[in-house]
C-alpha cells in the first residue's frame, strides 16, 4: 500500500477513515405553525438523527476514524453568495455525491441535480482544509450557474454535454486501475472529462454505456463486495454486457423491493407517497420536491451498503434473507438501521465518503 494521507482504490478495502453526514438541528422546523407537515417532519428528523448517530458509534466500534460534516443553515432560509440563490439548502446528509478521496487527492464536485446543494462544499471545506496541511491534493471542480432539475434532466437528454461540468461520485466505481463510470442528470461528459483529467493515465475509464438501464447513481445498482464478489440488481447477463472483466465471478442478484418502498409511504399516512406537497408551504415545497421523485423506483438501497474490510458488511436490517445469503458468499453482514432511506433517497453508503483505506492501486482483473 503507498503512504498516502487520504483515498481508496476500491470500496472493500479495509476502511480506516471516513466523513459522515450531519442534519439541521432538531429545532429547525420550529417556525412553522404547528400542525400534520410540522409533526411529520420533526419525527422523521429525530428518528433520522438517531439511525444516523447509531451508524457513527458502529464504525467507531471497528476502529474507523470519523470526521463530520458541518451544517451551516440552522433555519428554513434563502442562501446566497451574492450570484445564485438557493431556497432551504438540502442539509449535507449524503457527503457520497460530493466527495471522492483517492490517490492521495481530495475531490469535492458540483452536483447539478438539485439545486438546493449548490452549497454542499460549504459542509467539508474544513476537513478538506486540515488534510490539505497534511498534503493532500485539493481539487474543486468549478461550480455553474444555477439550475433546476428539470433543465438539468432535458440537458443531459438533448444535450448530454451540458453548459459546465458536474457529477455526483456515487456515479463512479472504483476498483484498483480502473472506474466505471455512467452519465446520467447526474453526471456529463465534461464532469467525467474534469475528473480524468486530474487523475491522469494511472487509471483506466469504462463508460456503462446502457442508458436505458444505468441511469441514477452507479453503487445502488451494482456492488463490488471483494474481488470474485458481486451484488447487482441487474441480472448478470446485463452486467457483462458493459464489465466483461467479471465474467468469472460470483454475483448475487439483489431485486428491488417495491413492496417495501409502498409500505413505506403507506406508514407516512399518504395516498401517493407524495403527502408534504400537499401539506406544505411555498418554501418547504421547494425544499422538499427535489429530495423524493420517481428515481427512488430505480434505486436499491440493498446494494448501497458500507464495507468495512472484503469480509464485512453494514447493511440495511429490514432484510433477514440479505444477510443470510451474504453470510453463504462468507461475508458477515451487520444489519443497521435506516427507517427514512426512502423519504430522503439515501442508503447507508450516501450517508459516509471513504476518506481512507487500506487497498492497493491494482489491476483486479488479472
Amino acid at each position: 500500500m503507498d503512504n498516502k494521507v487520504v483515498g481508496s482504490y476500491t470500496s472493500f478495502g479495509k476502511l480506516k477513515k471516513a466523513l459522515v453526514g450531519t442534519f439541521q438541528p432538531l429545532d429547525y422546523f420550529d417556525a412553522l405553525p404547528g400542525g400534520h407537515f410540522k409533526d411529520r417532519m420533526n419525527k422523521i428528523m429525530s428518528e433520522t438523527i438517531e439511525d444516523r448517530n447509531k451508524l457513527v458509534e458502529m464504525l467507531k466500534s471497528h476502529g474507523v476514524e470519523i470526521y463530520e460534516c458541518e451544517n451551516h443553515f440552522d433555519k428554513p432560509q434563502v442562501a446566497s453568495n451574492g450570484i445564485t440563490s438557493v431556497i432551504n439548502p438540502r442539509p449535507p446528509l449524503s457527503p457520497r455525491d460530493n466527495t471522492d478521496f483517492i490517490d492521495n487527492k481530495m475531490f469535492s464536485f458540483y452536483t447539478t441535480n438539485q439545486p438546493n446543494r449548490y452549497f454542499d462544499d460549504y459542509a467539508h471545506h474544513n476537513i478538506f482544509m486540515d488534510f490539505f496541511k497534511q498534503g493532500a491534493e485539493w481539487h474543486q471542480m468549478p461550480k455553474g450557474y444555477h439550475q433546476t432539475e428539470v433543465e438539468n434532466k432535458l440537458h443531459w437528454l438533448e444535450f448530454p454535454g451540458g453548459h459546465h461540468p458536474y457529477m455526483d461520485a456515487s456515479n463512479c466505481i472504483k476498483i484498483g486501475k480502473h472506474i466505471f463510470y455512467t452519465l446520467a442528470y447526474t453526471a456529463n461528459q465534461w464532469g467525467i472529462k474534469w475528473f480524468k483529467s486530474i487523475l491522469g493515465d494511472k487509471f483506466t475509464f469504462h463508460e456503462l454505456m446502457d442508458k436505458q438501464r444505468w441511469v441514477d447513481h452507479t453503487d445502488a445498482m451494482i456492488k463490488i463486495v471483494r474481488p470474485g464478489l458481486i451484488l447487482s440488481k441487474f441480472k448478470k447477463e446485463t452486467v457483462l454486457k458493459v464489465i466483461p472483466q467479471v465474467a468469472n465471478w460470483d454475483f448475487i442478484f439483489v431485486e428491488n423491493n417495491h413492496t417495501d418502498i409502498e409500505r413505506y409511504f403507506e406508514d407516512q399516512d399518504t395516498s401517493d407517497g407524495k403527502w408534504y406537497w400537499y401539506e406544505t408551504e411555498n418554501w418547504s415545497t421547494k425544499w422538499l420536491e427535489q429530495w423524493v421523485d420517481d428515481d427512488i423506483w430505480n434505486t436499491n438501497f440493498d446494494i448501497n451498503i458500507i464495507s468495512l474490510d472484503e469480509k464485512t458488511v453494514l447493511i440495511p436490517d429490514e432484510n433477514p434473507e440479505y444477510e443470510k445469503t451474504l453470510k453463504s458468499h462468507g461475508i458477515t453482514a451487520i444489519p443497521c438501521r435506516l427507517r427514512h432511506r426512502y423519504f430522503w433517497g439515501h442508503g447507508l453508503n450516501c450517508l459516509t465518503s471513504d476518506i481512507l483505506r487500506e487497498d492497493e492501486c491494482i489491476d483486479y482483473f488479472k
